[in-house]
């Protein structure tokens, strides 16, 4: 790993612009730099000199480094957040390392996993790098990210995409508790309505007064009158009304 003084007398040859102040046990301090991309929305970001960015809790960021490097071909490099940046939250999920021979900016993916928003601005020194030699020079890289000066249009499409971070889930609870509130707020008075209505009729007809049905007489019945020439039974009857008269 390359000391401090080691990374001072070859600084221009590996980070441009470079400033000696800047590196601090053997680390390089690298500034946010012209363009942010924010997930959740449409475009990248181009910033002004100190201009704000915010990183909302559970989003993610393609941060632009303002410093160009050139990696030396028996050298590689190897990256990290400061503690400014990762105290509130913020992780690297990019990668920690850059490839002998890479030249161009670099791109630094973050996600917000804290619950705090973070705040940074254009120059803000959010980066360190460290150099290491190799025991022998290597193949220069060759990937799609030699050279770049700016964040590639792949990784907005990628990003652009909605996933399912838990901002985004409590951003769907929210909702579905707000939807459930409402239904209940309209459901209510309605059944509790047609549960009053059901128990007053049912109250109604149960003290409702009975209108009396009238019974119907019947005709007193006739005594049985014998027929001519049919004896008269005597069971029953006293002796006075048989004696001659």
């Amino acid at each position: 790993m390359w000391s401090s003084q080691r990374f001072s007398a070859q600084l221009d040859e590996i980070v441009a612009p470079g400033y000696p102040q800047r590196i601090c046990q053997g680390a390089y301090e690298m500034s946010l730099g012209p363009e942010v991309y924010l997930s959740g929305e449409k475009r990248k970001r181009h910033l002004r000199e100190n201009e704000i960015v915010q990183v909302s809790p559970g989003q993610l960021a393609v941060f632009l480094t303002e410093e160009t490097l050139s990696i030396p071909t028996h050298a590689m490099g190897f990256i990290s957040l400061k503690s400014r940046a990762k105290l509130p939250g913020l992780i690297n999920v990019s990668g920690f390392h850059v490839d002998p021979g890479y030249q161009g900016r670099l791109m630094f993916t973050v996600y917000n996993a804290g619950t705090e928003t973070c705040t940074f601005a254009r120059g803000d020194r959010l980066f360190l790098l460290w150099i290491a030699d190799m025991d022998q020079a290597s193949d220069p890289y060759r990937g799609k990210n030699q050279g770049l000066q700016s964040i590639r249009s792949d990784v907005i499409e990628r990003l652009t995409a909605k996933g399912a971070s838990p901002a985004e889930l409590e951003r769907r609870i929210t909702a579905l508790e707000k939807s459930r509130t409402v239904i209940i707020a309209v459901a209510v008075p309605i059944i509790v309505g047609l549960l009053l209505w059901g128990a007053k009729g049912a109250i109604g007809r149960a003290f409702a007064p009975t209108e009396r049905i009238p019974q119907r007489q019947l005709a007193p019945t006739p005594p049985d009158t014998p027929t001519k020439g049919e004896p008269i039974s005597v069971e029953g009857r006293g002796k006075d009304e048989f004696t001659p008269r």
